[in-house]
């Protein structure tokens, strides 16, 4: 489930973006998870519901990503959603004694 996560940022009335403590652009995850709620509520539900599937998948965890924003929508704040992936190292290689991380990919960047 590592491979798959997703960051919301928020932007702010200066124009500067503010990332929201959910996940980190390395996949973390950052102090929101404290809240069983959000984990087993909202982002395990995420990594799980991605798996093997291709492109962005806002619109299919709307519900989701909204809930952990919700703060900064209410105020009026504009958020970003970015998705990313980095698949699992490479099996017959981890088997030979070797490890290669893969290359972390931007999925998908939408602002609402």
């Amino acid at each position: 489930m590592a491979e798959n996560w997703f960051t919301l940022s928020k932007k702010t009335k200066d124009g500067l973006e503010q990332l929201l403590p959910i996940f980190s652009e390395d996949g973390k995850r950052l102090a929101a998870h404290r809240s069983d709620r959000v984990y087993f509520g909202h982002t395990v539900a995420f990594r799980r519901g991605v798996i093997g599937k291709e492109g962005c998948q806002l619109e299919a965890f709307r519900q989701q990503v909204s809930y952990l924003g919700e703060n900064e929508h209410l105020n009026g704040e504009t958020l970003i959603y970015r998705q990313y992936v980095e698949p699992l190292p490479s099996v017959d290689l981890l088997l030979r004694g070797q490890y290669m991380a893969s290359e972390r990919r931007l999925v998908c960047e939408v602002t609402f």
